[in-house]
């Protein structure tokens, strides 16, 4: 950074309290982005959960009654929701039942899995969790066995709802249950443009508090910088004035030298330096 060091003062102390304030911002608002995505991404979560359990519900008589056109009339309703792309209902055996697809989406939006495989409650694999992962998996398994009556509940243990994330796609599975028996599956695909279109205006929002933040620390910085220069410059042009005129009756202001402070320094910079 030799243009640093050849700078004058002023670019120096109005570079570093610039530096030094832009550091702080980046860092805070970096902080703030991640905690805003991660926030933002759970709640388009919960809302796919929510819309899941509704439907799910509501589908489980159609699956009973082998209703097939009752179901793909709920399933359209995910139309008012812009970014779910399609929804499935599978039965039992995995088998494609009902199926809502979104206009202009195509096939590769889904992914050829067992659906039931998705829905089935994976034995935990103790050897690759963490400690916080297996003191979870401890107190929920004392909570099922002391507290909730699950007795002779099978289904409830063996099925459970799954968030998968494929290339941009959410794939939310979601088992139907009547009387604790597995009846079906759903399968709703999210593309996250919802999301995406949030972080998107938030992202921009943040450049442009960056930005004008930036600009005003360095609007600051230039006038902070004069309490340091201008007593400097005042007793360095005093002592130029001494030793060029041999002028020892030469008066620094007392209210300058005080706003300097101490000066250690025992050159005196020359005015290119400046």
């Amino acid at each position: 950074m030799t243009w640093v060091s050849n700078a004058p003062i002023r670019t120096k102390l109005i570079t570093i309290m610039t530096l030094t304030a832009l550091v702080a911002l980046l860092m805070a608002t970096s902080a703030f982005i991640l905690y805003e995505y991660w926030a933002k991404k759970q709640d388009t979560e919960r809302q796919l959960v929510l819309i899941g359990d509704i439907i799910s519900w509501n589908s489980s008589a159609a699956l009973a009654f082998n209703d097939a056109d009752t179901a793909r009339e709920m399933l359209a309703g995910m139309q008012t929701r812009k970014s779910v792309l399609g929804a499935r209902l599978y039965d039992k055996d995995g088998h494609l039942f009902a199926e809502y697809v979104k206009s202009g989406s195509d096939s590769s939006i889904w992914v050829e899995d067992d659906p039931v495989a998705q829905v089935l409650r994976r034995t935990p694999d103790f050897a690759q969790m963490s400690w916080l992962e297996l003191f979870s998996e401890k107190i929920a398994s004392l909570y099922r066995h002391y507290i909730s009556d699950q007795t002779g509940a099978g289904e409830f243990i063996r099925y459970g709802q799954r968030l998968a994330y494929r290339d941009s796609y959410i794939h939310y599975y979601k088992p139907v249950l009547l009387y604790k028996e597995l009846i079906g599956v759903l399968e709703l695909v999210d593309d996250q443009s919802e999301l995406h279109a949030i972080l998107q205006a938030f992202y921009l929002i943040a450049a442009a508090i960056v930005i004008l933040t930036a600009m005003a620390i360095l609007f600051v910085s230039s006038r902070l910088q004069r309490i340091f220069s201008e007593p400097l410059l005042a007793l360095m042009d005093a002592m130029r004035a001494v030793s060029a005129k041999k002028n020892f009756q030469f008066r620094v202001s007392w209210l300058a030298i005080n706003r300097g402070s101490r000066f250690s320094s025992a050159q005196v910079p020359t005015n290119s330096a400046i």
